[in-house]
């Protein structure tokens, strides 16, 4: 419930539920959104840029090298992973295939951290983490399986919302 300093009281939607109830004061704007089990506050200034002009970001060029066809292998058994979540706590995560495939002479194997009708979904760390790229690792979303296979790339993976924020 939102209860604003003038005005009624009233029941705001959060985004599990469809598109969530939008509050504005000034040039502010939040949402509440909801993150296993826990709801926190988005909030956008919607003059940021008049304030710290963005720069861009620099990127690595495009390497057709790296987008890789694996193959998809279901596991002998299971494995439960802990994973951190955007609140800082673990969240168990049963994964029951990989991707592999090779790369400069080893094989390679990436466990997903979600997969669906959309898509599978990686988080992934390289020797490049916390040198070129974020230290915490970056995400990588891929189209759906395709004759048994995932396409995996890695010129699309991107640093997570958390990378360019201290909160």
């Amino acid at each position: 419930r939102w209860r604003p300093r003038e005005g009624d009281p009233q029941t705001l939607l959060i985004d599990a539920k469809g598109a969530p109830t939008t509050v504005a004061w000034g040039d502010y704007r939040f949402t509440v959104i909801a993150r296993d089990g826990r709801l926190a506050v988005r909030l956008r200034d919607l003059e940021w840029q008049a304030k710290r002009p963005f720069a861009g970001l620099e990127c690595l060029p495009y390497a057709p090298a790296w987008s890789i066809e694996a193959a998809w292998e279901t596991l002998a058994e299971p494995v439960t992973m802990e994973v951190p979540t955007v609140t800082g706590e673990l969240k168990a995560v049963t994964v029951r295939h990989r991707a592999v495939f090779d790369h400069a002479g080893q094989t390679v194997a990436l466990l997903p951290m979600e997969t669906g009708e959309e898509g599978v979904f990686f988080v992934f760390r390289d020797a490049g983490s916390g040198r070129l790229t974020y230290g915490a690792g970056r995400f990588l979303r891929c189209p759906p399986l395709r004759d048994g296979k995932v396409l995996l790339d890695f010129n699309r993976a991107y640093n997570p919302p958390c990378a360019f924020t201290p909160f």
